[in-house]
């Protein structure tokens, strides 16, 4: 597909020689005035427009400030075409967004090496901003993917430190069992020859006083 230029120029002449020029290598297409020109800009999105400045209806600075201005063609490369000569002029264009001028009468060379070399200009920095957006991206994603990696290893350390904590608070929980567990027998054995004793007195002392059967009643050997 050619790139596709949009000439806006009101004399029929010129735009006819500008067309000639320029077919046999882009799709060409021209509007006769600023407001026509910025209409079809609009509709046919061009990779370049070459502009008159005396126009009827609306001039090539105006037509020029008001592409500048719409954020769907604002990108357009705009080339002035004109007559005009004074530098307050030429100033006046760059500064309203146009990339080049040339100057009536033209040369068919000068006016193919200018759009080409604009057209490839546009070309080099759609490249550069597209390596751009997807450079971001990549960026971005690894970004997110450290965030992650990096909350992944703060919450491990959290539950590496709880677990650490359990581990302390058990063992603490523990020592006072294990001592408890360890003299358990030791204590069984010293109650069971404190009963035989006990036994033993009951068989010599088959009538003890009342104080003392009151407390092994309340005691309850058999029980224990």
């Amino acid at each position: 597909m050619k790139p596709i230029i949009v000439i806006v120029e009101d004399d029929h002449n010129i735009a006819l020689a500008q067309r000639m020029i320029l077919e046999d290598h882009y799709e060409v297409h021209h509007a006769a005035d600023g407001q026509a020109g910025l209409a079809l800009i609009q509709k046919k999105k061009p990779h370049l427009a070459i502009l008159d400045i005396m126009m009827p209806k609306m001039d090539g600075f105006k037509t020029c400030s008001r592409i500048k201005s719409t954020a769907a063609i604002q990108d357009i490369p705009i080339i002035f075409m004109t007559s005009l000569t004074e530098p307050e002029e030429r100033i006046r264009g760059l500064n309203l967004g146009a990339v080049d001028f040339i100057t009536k009468p033209f040369q068919p060379a000068e006016i193919l090496a200018r759009v080409n070399i604009h057209l490839q200009l546009r070309g080099l920095t759609k490249n550069l901003e597209q390596q751009v957006d997807e450079r971001t991206a990549k960026w971005s994603e690894a970004l997110n993917k450290l965030q992650a990696s990096q909350m992944q290893l703060v919450q491990s350390e959290k539950m590496s430190a709880l677990g650490q904590l359990v581990a302390g608070i058990g063992h603490e929980i523990n020592n006072p069992l294990n001592f408890i567990s360890g003299n358990l027998n030791y204590i069984s054995d010293q109650v069971e020859g404190l009963l035989r004793i006990v036994r033993l007195y009951q068989n010599v002392l088959p009538n003890p006083g009342e104080e003392i059967t009151a407390e092994l009643e309340e005691i309850d050997l058999d029980y224990v």
